[in-house]
Formats: structure tokens, C-alpha cells, sequence
């Protein structure tokens, strides 16, 4: 848990009564998958920490900011409360346009994945940082790799990214028999994609601290056949975020 202290200062007249001064304090943390919550509580103020209690106690708000001034008699400033929703994240389309065995025998692979990324919320926006890693699995075996570009998401935007991914597996003869095997026998090639993606979430004008946001999605394709079509029979994806 983080927290942040900020303390305001009030003028006031001599004789009159001293104005009651509350501190802020920002809460951060996270629930499975992921959630942030703002919390602010009051110093000397028993009333006020009752009814905070009791708005926290009615479950969790995953954003929500008050800032109050010093005076009683003022309403809050501002309150900022939404229910933001993780960004969601489909393979639309694999297309390889090279899969074949070198002359040492490795095998060279290039994929072109189109990704759709979408972000349903209506006040968090998502900067997704540099130093991102996406590669395409077979059985434990990394066929090929890339990195997803840097950009800034906004609100309840849909962005497709076309990401080119390229490697190279030794013992390439070795692993073409075994996905022709897998083929045949089941008539579909099961692909394992991972992409580890450095983001930022802003919540209004706050930007927050960069956490990693970790994306694993299976595939079940009908063939590896170069510049033909590639039909994804299945497919689904489950996110995390980590500090």
C-alpha cells in the first residue's frame, strides 16, 4: 500500500475559531485482477470518519477521489468515482508469410498477428509504455517474437495494432513433424501468445505509476500454411496486472 500525505494551510483571523484542517491520504492497491481505489479520511473529526467508513463498507469503489476544503460549511470540491473496467484484448487475424527450414537446419518463422485492443472505460485513459514483449508459443517451444508499439488509449477507443513477429527454433525438422502429427490427429494446432505490455493508467489529470500488464491467450488454428488463410477456431485471453 502507498500513501500519500498532503497537508493544506488556511489563514485565518485572530479570535476567531481555528479552521479544522484534514489531511489527505491516497490508498492504492490492488484485488484480483485489478483495481485502484482513492479513499480520503479527515484528522479530529469523528462524524466524518464514520461516514467514510460507511461509504467504503458498501463495497469497492475501483476509482473514487474526494477533496474537501477546511471549512464545514463547504460542500465537497470535487468527487470523482467510476467503475473502470480492464482493457480487453482480441486476435483477430494470423497471417505467416514465411515458415520454413534454413539451411542448418532451424526453422525461421514470420507471423503478422492483428490485434484489436479496446478500452471500454469512460474517464481512465491507458499509455502503453515502450519495453513491451509479445511472442507466439508452440507446446513450450518460442516459434517467434516482437514488440507491441507505444501509444496512448483513450476513452472508450478501439485501436488494431498489425504486429509483425520473426524468430528462429533450432531443431526446426524435429518440430515441423511434431505439428504435422498434432494436425492430424486432432485437425487443429494449439498456439500459446503472450505479450508482457509496461502501462500507465491516467485517471483525469493523474497519472499514475507504471505497472505491468500481462496478457496469455490460447489459439487453436487450422494449419502453419504460409500466405494461405489461417482460420482460428478458438480462442480466448486472460489479463493481470502487476507492480
Amino acid at each position: 500500500m502507498l500513501r500519500h500525505r498532503r497537508l493544506r494551510r488556511f489563514h485565518w483571523c485572530p479570535g476567531a475559531p481555528p479552521p479544522l484542517i484534514r489531511v489527505i491520504q491516497l490508498h492504492i492497491f490492488t484485488i484480483p485482477l485489478f483495481s485502484v481505489q482513492f479513499r480520503s479520511s479527515t484528522l479530529n473529526h469523528p462524524k466524518r470518519e464514520e461516514a467514510v467508513a460507511a461509504d467504503s463498507s458498501a463495497g469497492p469503489s475501483l476509482f473514487s477521489c474526494s477533496l474537501f476544503l477546511s471549512s464545514d460549511s463547504l460542500p465537497e470540491l470535487c468527487t470523482l468515482s467510476s467503475s473502470p473496467k480492464l482493457p480487453k484484448f482480441s486476435i483477430d487475424s494470423l497471417q505467416i508469410t514465411k515458415f520454413n527450414l534454413t539451411s542448418n537446419s532451424s526453422l525461421s518463422a514470420t507471423f503478422n498477428v492483428t490485434i484489436t485492443a479496446k478500452n471500454p472505460n469512460k474517464k481512465v485513459g491507458v499509455y502503453y509504455e515502450g519495453g513491451s514483449h509479445i511472442s507466439v508459443w508452440y507446446t513450450g517451444t518460442n516459434l517467434c517474437q516482437g514488440s507491441l508499439p507505444k501509444f496512448y488509449q483513450g476513452h472508450r477507443n478501439t485501436t488494431v495494432l498489425n504486429v509483425l513477429l520473426s524468430g528462429q527454433t533450432d531443431d526446426g525438422s524435429t518440430l515441423i513433424t511434431s505439428l504435422q502429427q498434432q494436425q492430424q490427429q486432432t485437425g487443429t494446432i494449439p498456439l500459446s501468445l503472450r505479450v508482457n505490455q509496461p502501462v500507465r493508467i491516467k485517471l483525469g489529470k493523474l497519472k499514475l505509476m507504471k505497472v505491468k500488464f500481462r496478457v496469455r491467450c490460447r489459439l487453436d488454428i487450422d494449419s502453419l500454411s504460409v500466405n494461405n488463410a489461417i482460420t482460428i477456431r478458438n480462442s480466448s485471453c486472460k489479463f493481470r496486472f502487476r507492480l
